[in-house]
C-alpha cells in the first residue's frame, strides 16, 4: 500500500484495523511502503505511526532507498521490515561495477539491521541471474510482470495464487 506523507501521517493502525475487518485482509500480507522523504516531516510521529500498524502485523518496507535524503543513523530506528533499493542503481546492472557495489552493500546492510532487501526495477534475465547469485532476497519489475490494467490484474492474482512464483520463461529457469 502506497500513501502519500500526508495520509501517511493521518493514518492510524485503528483506521486499517477496520478496514482489515471489513474486507478480511489479512494483516500479515499487507505491506506499507513509505519514501525517506515521508520521514523528513516529523519523523518521530511517523515512526510511532509505523510501530502501530506493525503491532497489527503489516510490514512496512523504505521505498526507494538512496534517493532521498537517507539517514543511517536514523535508520536503524525506523520500523522498517524491507529495504526497497531504487531502480537507479539495478538499471546499471550487470556491467556497472559501482551499481554492483551499492547492491552489495546496501543488501548487507538490510540483512544486518534484520531487514529484507528488495531490488526494483529488475528488467531483464542477466540482472535476474546476478541478484539471485548475490542473495537478493526479493525482486521487483517487468521482468516478472509489466504493469496491468486493471481488468488484467485479478487474473492474474488468481494465476499467481494457483501456480505460485516462478522466474520469467524468458529467462529460462522454470523455478
Amino acid at each position: 500500500m502506497n500513501f502519500s506523507p500526508r495520509q501517511l501521517h493521518g493514518l492510524t493502525a485503528g483506521d486499517l484495523r477496520d478496514t482489515f475487518a471489513k474486507t478480511g485482509v489479512e494483516p500479515t500480507r499487507v505491506v506499507v511502503e513509505a519514501t525517506e522523504d515521508h520521514f523528513r516531516d516529523d519523523a518521530n510521529s511517523l515512526i510511532s505511526t509505523l510501530h502501530d500498524l506493525r503491532s497489527l502485523g503489516v510490514r512496512v518496507a523504505l521505498d526507494d532507498f538512496g534517493t532521498g535524503h537517507s539517514s543511517l543513523g536514523r535508520l536503524r530506528h525506523m520500523p522498517i521490515d524491507i529495504i526497497k533499493l531504487d531502480r537507479s542503481f539495478v538499471r546499471g546492472l550487470p556491467e556497472d561495477t559501482c551499481d554492483l557495489a551499492i547492491v552489495n552493500t546496501v543488501m548487507t546492510m538490510a540483512r544486518h539491521l534484520d531487514m529484507h532487501f528488495l531490488a526494483e526495477g529488475v528488467e531483464t534475465c542477466e540482472q535476474l541471474g546476478l541478484l539471485r547469485d548475490q542473495g537478493c532476497d526479493l525482486i521487483q519489475g517487468y521482468v516478472y510482470i509489466p504493469p496491468l490494467p486493471a481488468s488484467d490484474c485479478a487474473r492474474w492474482c488468481e494465476e499467481f495464487h494457483r501456480d505460485g512464483p516462478s522466474s520469467p520463461s524468458q529467462c529460462g529457469d522454470p523455478t
